[in-house]
């Protein structure tokens, strides 16, 4: 069943599917979960120690042997932080395709603690290393044949680390990156700020540290919205959104405030958001907003009852080209359906 709740607004023309299309389900192993939704609505699905791929309609397309975590277009990267005794790399990036042949791997030095996927398919890495004199954050952009594009570049430099949570680094939609910090590392901010700056792909400075949230002592990232700004937030149900690529802060979308960063998917035309208090539990709500942040209507989605009947809450996945994966796993079971292109 799809309802539709239509706004009078012409930025919601087309966001909200007339009807569902036909879904696909798939039970790869008595013992699964879902991994993620690339691009181009491939469906990467954990089981055993393999990752079974499956194109949009169900198709087979191979196994991964190696976590596909990280989606981009088309196929995915795996970071792998844990070497094995002895290894000359801390970190180590794959690069694997849509049928689970692995294109690259890179091996790091240091210690990456991020991987983000950038809009032209790069993998950017943030690698941190610190002792008690010295912290250095660096970036390195490598191309999905395993290229380096650029980097490993210092972006962040100070006479000692961090606390726990008081660094943090998120990618915007358009693939700057907003570092945050406590102020106390870059003088003359205080202890008691939270400060932020932005950079593009290669490291370059976009702004100087700017005063993102004043009066707290942490603070992090809640997502990254269609124009390219990116909502902040702190303890105090405290919100603010930066400006893309600008040292402006302004007060978040007030539809942001009372809704968890888990319950909020951003394609590339519009906002989707889980709805977790549908009267009726065999259906999942989804409610469209435009890129401003505008309701445009809601997707009723069935729930399938897990083996004993009931409709438990099924964890659900968005991929970038609006195809919506549903997991029903767990005590030996072992299926997902999912609608491809839903919300393309």
């Amino acid at each position: 069943m799809l309802a539709l709740l239509l706004a009078l607004s012409a930025d919601c023309t087309g966001l909200v599917p007339a009807s569902l299309p036909s879904a696909v389900d798939a039970s790869p192993a008595s013992d699964c979960w879902l991994v993620s939704v690339d691009g181009g609505g491939h469906v990467a699905v954990g089981a055993e120690s393999s990752y079974p791929l499956f194109a949009s309609d169900g198709t087979t397309l191979g196994t991964s042997t190696v976590p596909p975590r990280s989606p981009r277009s088309s196929g995915w990267y795996s970071l792998d932080t844990l070497p094995p005794a002895g290894a000359s790399w801390k970190a180590r990036v794959t690069s694997i395709d849509g049928r689970g042949n692995v294109l690259a791997q890179v091996e790091l030095p240091d210690a990456a603690e991020r991987l983000f996927v950038l809009p032209n398919d790069d993998a950017l890495l943030v690698s941190e290393s610190s002792t008690a004199a010295a912290w250095q954050v660096r970036v390195t952009e490598v191309s999905p044949p395993g290229a380096f594009v650029s980097g490993p570049t210092v972006v962040a430099a100070a006479s000692e680390p961090p606390g726990h949570g008081e660094f943090d680094v998120f990618a915007a939609r358009d693939g700057a990156l907003l570092f945050f910090l406590q102020g106390w590392i870059m003088p003359p901010f205080r202890n008691n700020q939270r400060i932020a700056r932005w950079l593009d792909a290669s490291g370059a400075p976009l702004t100087e540290w700017f005063l993102a949230i004043d009066q707290t002592l942490e603070g992090t990232a809640k997502v990254g919205l269609p124009d390219g700004s990116v909502i902040l937030t702190a303890p105090g149900a405290r919100t603010v959104a930066v400006g893309s690529r600008a040292a402006s802060v302004a007060p978040a979308p007030s539809w942001s405030w009372t809704i968890s960063a888990w319950q909020i998917v951003v394609l590339r035309d519009r906002i989707a958001t889980f709805d977790p208090q549908s009267s009726d539990p065999c259906e999942q709500v989804i409610t469209i907003r435009a890129p401003a942040g505008n309701v445009c209507g809601a997707v009723h989605v069935p729930v399938e009852r897990d083996p004993f009947g009931n409709c438990l809450y099924a964890p659900t996945q968005i991929g970038q080209n609006g195809t919506l994966v549903q997991e029903r796993v767990g005590g030996s079971y072992c299926h997902l359906r999912w609608w491809p292109r839903l919300l393309r």
